[in-house]
């Protein structure tokens, strides 16, 4: 005596067999990154994409991680300034640089961290904040801190007298800081 299954009962296992198959074949993001499957990938890997070209694919690897810790926070936040997702950046950055809502920087927060918000505010053309965050950078630290040293000031050489002028008496003028690098660093 056979027995019959119904009919729900075959689609679903019908449909179990088409998901294990589908699931046995790597995914998109697995395929970019070694030991992605398993979600054994590290920051280096997100930093490898980045210097290949490869924001989405590393915002996408990140996003998937789910890791919350301030190192993945950060390097969430570089993806979407480079991205030129620069408002999303900042919220995303802003809880790293100042936990729990504070109103003043802890010293110990790194200083790729504060250059990367201070990058975001920038394009944001939140002046003051950036270049109060920016002119407490160690010149000859890190070669990121560097190139924005160099790109604020030939943004100031750029100024006419006038809008100088203005620059001394607080009044920022709206000429965009050119940034022809990669914009912030992990």
């Amino acid at each position: 005596m056979s027995v019959v299954q119904p009919k729900s009962i075959r689609q679903k296992t019908t449909s179990d067999r088409f998901h294990r198959r589908w699931k046995s074949q790597p995914s998109r993001n697995e395929q970019l990154v070694p030991g992605a499957a398993k979600g054994h990938f590290t920051l280096n890997h997100i930093r490898d994409l980045l210097k290949e070209g490869r924001v989405k694919d590393a915002l996408d690897l990140i996003n998937r991680h789910q890791e919350s810790s301030d190192d993945w926070q950060n390097a969430r936040g570089v993806c979407l300034l480079r991205l030129g997702l620069y408002k999303e950046a900042l919220e995303v950055l802003r809880p790293i640089v100042f936990p729990d809502n504070s109103i003043c920087m802890p010293e110990g927060v790194p200083a790729l961290y504060r250059v990367n918000f201070a990058t975001a505010m920038l394009l944001m053309h939140y002046m003051d904040g950036a270049m109060l965050i920016i002119k407490h950078f160690d010149q000859n630290g890190h070669p990121y801190v560097k190139q924005l040293h160099e790109a604020v000031t030939k943004w100031r050489q750029s100024l006419t007298s006038l809008q100088k002028m203005g620059l001394i008496l607080g009044f920022w003028p709206k000429k965009a800081i050119q940034m022809d690098f990669p914009l912030g660093d992990i």
